[in-house]
C-alpha cells in the first residue's frame, strides 16, 4: 500500500501530547507541581528537554508554549512574554528558539 505522509510534514495541525515525554520524565521532573517559570518554545520536542531542565534546576514550570514552527502560525513570542508579564506567578520567562 502507498504510504502516508508524516505527520510533521502537514500544516496547521495541533498535537496535544505527553508534556516532559515518558511519564518516567515527569515523575522525575515533578512536572505535576506548580513553578514560576514561564517559558516559549518554537519546537515541541524541545519543549520537552526544556521542562526536564528547568524541573531540575529550579521549582518547576509555571507555563509552558510550543508555538512550532508554521509559515502561519497562531502566535508569536511576543504574544506569549506579553501574557507571561501580567501573570504574578511567573518570575523568571524564558525563550528557545532554532
Amino acid at each position: 500500500p502507498p504510504s502516508r505522509p508524516l505527520a510533521s510534514s502537514r500544516r496547521a495541525c495541533l498535537r496535544i501530547g505527553n508534556t516532559g515525554g515518558m511519564l518516567d520524565n515527569i515523575v522525575m521532573s515533578q512536572l505535576y507541581r506548580p513553578g514560576s517559570v514561564s517559558y516559549v518554545s518554537k519546537s515541541g520536542g524541545m519543549s520537552n528537554e526544556l521542562n526536564n531542565i528547568v524541573c531540575r534546576n529550579s521549582n518547576g514550570v509555571c507555563e509552558g508554549v510550543a508555538i512550532g514552527g508554521d509559515r502561519y502560525p497562531g502566535s508569536r513570542f511576543l504574544d506569549h512574554f506579553l501574557r507571561y508579564q501580567d501573570d504574578p506567578a511567573a518570575k523568571l520567562l524564558l525563550l528557545l528558539g532554532e
